[in-house]
């Protein structure tokens, strides 16, 4: 079975209308819905993992330094 799957989509500018990150997460589910429909069995659910590049980019929060903080806690454990 599958024992990690790896959620991986980017985009350099924000767009109204993007949704990227739904069709990403609806695509996941469907096909973690057909690999438990397929099997007898319920097969282990696999990690999701989620690769992401939030930005730290100082220059993004000058104005606002607070932010920089709050992005670094966010994800400290990935």
């Amino acid at each position: 079975g599958c024992k990690a799957v790896f959620l991986t989509a980017t985009t350099n500018d924000n767009v109204p209308g993007c949704h990227i990150s739904q069709d990403l997460a609806h695509t996941v589910i469907k096909a973690l819905e057909k690999t438990k429909s397929e099997g007898s069995q319920a097969p282990p659910m696999p990690r999701l993992v989620l690769l992401s590049s939030a930005t730290i980019d100082p220059w993004i929060s000058r104005k606002n330094p607070w932010v920089n903080a709050i992005v670094r806690r966010s994800a400290w454990h990935v």
